[in-house]
């Protein structure tokens, strides 16, 4: 298994990407799976994994943009089923995210 990150989740949400890739060679409709691979990635790097989450989701959303380019082009499928996981990181989504900060609003006054 080749290492993308130092990170075991992310390397393996990479491999199961390229699997699905694979797949996609066959005719396999793989987005939904694509789509729930990177859903628990994003909510992985913003929630749980230590550093700054937007560097952290800009740094894997590069590795599967690379991937993505590096694909020879007698397989179109396969570089599609990639970039279109690197699509589904919206960078501008996760700044709003990651930079609001959560507030509870609780209506104690008695207003009529």
């Amino acid at each position: 298994m080749e290492m993308y990150l130092e990170d075991p989740i992310l390397n393996e949400s990479i491999q199961r990407i390229l699997g699905l890739a694979t797949l996609s060679l066959y005719g396999e409709p793989v987005e939904y799976a694509v789509e729930v691979i990177v859903n628990k990635v994003r909510r992985y790097l913003v929630l749980k994994k230590s550093g700054d989450p937007l560097t952290n989701v800009k740094q894997y959303k590069n590795i599967l943009v690379n991937l993505a380019q590096n694909i020879h082009p007698s397989m179109p499928d396969y570089e599609r089923t990639i970039a279109y996981a690197a699509s589904l990181i919206v960078i501008d989504e996760i700044i709003a995210t990651s930079m609001t900060p959560f507030v509870q609003k609780t209506n104690c006054s008695k207003h009529p």
